[in-house]
């Protein structure tokens, strides 16, 4: 391969010397540039500002590369997530990508942008690709100019997934990171992504699954633990917070609160945030798992999963659904059907339907919301 450059690949060398630069321009002047107002980004509600510097920027920027004379990029509104605004909108300023932006997200607005401007790359949410699957009027747009189709935020269903290809005809990519790993640590390989899992992590990145009773001791292949990432992406910390530095980066390793597990072939699956995972009768009930299985449902357009206190088994499993335009199915249906097709602590003990899930303003469901609104209903 000795001076052959395949069309629409970049030099990994130019990457190389630039990296060198920067990393030699921090060291001298120790400059960083602040990620304000996190929780903007996430659904915490904790704020706090993250420094990140050109560094983490660029090695991004190598790990996740563009077409720099063919590909156009279709992004969400919310380009301040960290992704849009700090990988794409770089990246496309180095290879003279195109970027078709929408000023807030709306499903029919966004079709029509992919058919007009023939866009080939999207990267969305899994509530955006919810809402699209979903929608009535898809199909009647051309969306054959897509090459690319990305997922993160949230763990995609399997089921959105394949509803997903079956629609536009690509497969789904989905992949994983933090505001604090400057956006993906993790991606599927487009040519062999695997649904239910958010593929395997990008170059110069180390990945860890340890205990979550200690959050040290390494797990083995298919054990369930917390995500632990290190790597020239990650952040160096919270800006003036040394305490929630020191909690959440350990000898270099950033503790996600993300639960997943590794298999064999080293592709990753994110369970659960560590805050929102259920205890019922003393089992561990994912609700990502419990989404995934209703979402099979064809009256479930959508569903968020949430634990509720209960006296004698800890937590109960509450189900918020959006129902399918016209569907009539009851709760009493939907529970049985859910008992079903999954072990009984799982399945949900109640249903409530909802016109709609609480979002962020970047289409991230809000469980603490969902919780707050179960305690309410108990009184």
């Amino acid at each position: 391969m000795s001076g052959i450059r395949p069309t629409g690949f970049l030099h990994l060398g130019n990457y190389f010397g630039a990296l060198r630069n920067y990393v030699r321009m921090q060291d001298e002047y120790d400059c960083y540039f602040m990620v304000a107002d996190l929780h903007s980004l996430t659904t915490h509600p904790d704020t706090k500002d993250l420094k990140l510097n050109v560094q983490h920027v660029l090695s991004e920027n190598i790990a996740c590369g563009l077409d720099p004379d063919k590909v156009a990029l279709f992004c969400q509104s919310h380009v301040y997530e960290t992704s849009e605004l700090y990988l794409y909108l770089n990246m496309m300023a180095y290879t003279g990508a195109t970027l078709v932006a929408l000023h807030r997200f709306d499903v029919e607005t966004a079709l029509r942008a992919i058919q007009q401007y023939r866009c080939t790359i999207t990267t969305l949410i899994a509530t955006v690709n919810v809402a699209i699957v979903n929608h009535p009027k898809t199909p009647e747009y051309d969306l054959g100019s897509l090459r690319l189709c990305t997922s993160g935020g949230a763990p995609v269903p399997p089921e959105i997934a394949r509803r997903w290809e079956a629609i536009t005809g690509h497969r789904l990519v989905e992949g994983y990171g933090l505001t604090e790993t400057t956006a993906p640590s993790h991606s599927n390989p487009p040519h062999r992504p695997r649904y239910g899992t958010v593929g395997v992590p990008l170059p110069f990145t180390g990945v860890r699954i340890v205990s979550l009773d200690d959050g040290a001791t390494e797990l083995p292949l298919g054990e369930s633990g917390e995500i632990t990432v290190r790597g020239p992406m990650v952040t160096k910390g919270y800006w003036r917070r040394p305490d929630a530095t020191a909690e959440a980066i350990q000898d270099g390793w950033l503790r996600t609160g993300d639960v997943g597990r590794v298999d064999e072939e080293g592709y990753f699956t994110i369970e659960e945030r560590k805050k929102d995972m259920i205890k019922a009768s003393g089992y561990s009930v994912f609700p990502a798992e419990v989404e995934a299985i209703m979402y099979r449902h064809p009256a479930v357009a959508e569903v968020g999963v949430v634990g509720v206190p209960d006296a004698y088994r800890g937590e109960d499993v509450l189900a918020f659904v959006v129902r399918q335009p016209e569907a009539r199915a009851t709760e009493r249906e939907l529970v049985e059907w859910c008992r079903a097709k999954m072990a009984v602590y799982k399945a949900p003990r109640a249903v409530r339907f909802v016109p709609a899930l609480p979002k962020t303003a970047s289409g991230k469901i809000v469980k603490r919301t969902l919780r707050e609104q179960a305690r309410d209903a108990a009184g």
